[in-house]
Parts: structure tokens; C-alpha cells; sequence
């Protein structure tokens, strides 16, 4: 399980199966998932070290799909997106677990909107990359293995991308 607060100080209990451990501009990084059965994938809260700058500075959302035969998961953060809070104060977000708070750019996804012509452009076009690098980022991060716990983030595991 991994607990995730919302922007009313709520909170909740999340099913956690594990967590995506790969490298990103040189950098050991992990991002948790949770289990989101009603969509049957994997659904990813995270940061990075363009949120509040480049991107929504609340964190972005981003689905997954569940391991294939060989427990790989494919990530692709071209298909990172804003979660509602983005574009209305009257929506209630989760709060990016600290787990999944990147020390590194994700250069991919959606951005931040800037106003109405940003807003119109993701309403109409929510698919769009951000920038023409973030296609070279998906390539680099297929087949990862998912680790089987969520919590114990000091334990060795064999199933790290290198």
C-alpha cells in the first residue's frame, strides 16, 4: 500500500504492487505505482525537476500498462498529462507521493498552461508532445522491470534496468 494525500489534506490508502526502477540522465530513479484495476494498468503520480517551472508544479499523472510476459513495463512519459487541479481550482487532486519526486527533468508530456491559447490548444489536442526530444525518452525507457515492494527502498533488488 502506499498513502496519498489530496489537496483537502485527505487521505488514502493505495494499492501499491511496485515500483519502476531505471536510470534517467544518469541518475538512479524510482517512481511507485499504483494498481488501477478499473483501467487494468499501472497509474503513476510524479514530479520532476521541471514541475513549477516548465510543467504543473502539482506533479503530472501517467498510465502504464501492466508487465508483459517477461514483468517488463513500458513507460512512455510523452503520455505524462496535467491532472484536473491544472486547469480549475475546483477540482481535488492527490499530492505526489514523495516516493515519485524525480531529482530529474522529464522532458515529455504535457506542459504548463500559460492561458487561454494553451488551454484551448491541450482541450483540442491533449496528445501533442511538449518538445521533439520527448520521443527519444520513450525509446530509452522500454522494458523495465517492476520491483515487487513498495516501501523498502534500500533493498538490493536484481531487477534494476542498467
Amino acid at each position: 500500500k502506499i498513502e496519498v494525500a489530496d489537496v483537502t489534506g485527505g487521505k488514502s490508502e493505495e494499492n501499491c504492487p511496485g515500483a519502476l526502477v531505471f536510470t534517467l540522465h544518469d541518475q538512479e530513479v524510482r517512481l511507485d505505482v499504483i494498481d488501477d484495476a478499473e483501467a487494468n494498468d499501472f497509474f503513476l503520480i510524479f514530479k520532476d525537476s521541471t514541475s513549477g517551472k516548465d510543467t504543473y508544479g502539482g506533479g503530472r499523472f501517467l498510465h502504464v500498462p501492466r508487465p508483459n510476459d517477461l514483468g517488463e513495463v513500458q513507460i512512455d512519459f510523452n503520455r505524462a498529462y496535467n491532472p484536473p487541479c491544472a486547469l480549475t481550482s475546483f477540482a481535488t487532486c492527490p499530492r505526489t507521493p514523495a516516493e515519485n519526486r524525480l531529482p530529474v527533468p522529464v522532458l515529455a508530456g504535457e506542459r504548463q498552461y500559460r492561458g487561454a491559447s494553451d488551454f484551448h490548444r491541450a482541450m483540442h489536442h491533449p496528445a501533442i508532445p511538449a518538445k521533439p526530444e520527448a520521443a527519444r525518452l520513450a525509446v530509452s525507457l522500454h522494458g523495465l522491470p517492476v520491483e515487487p515492494d513498495c516501501r523498502d527502498h534500500d533493498r538490493p533488488s536484481a531487477l534494476r534496468r542498467q
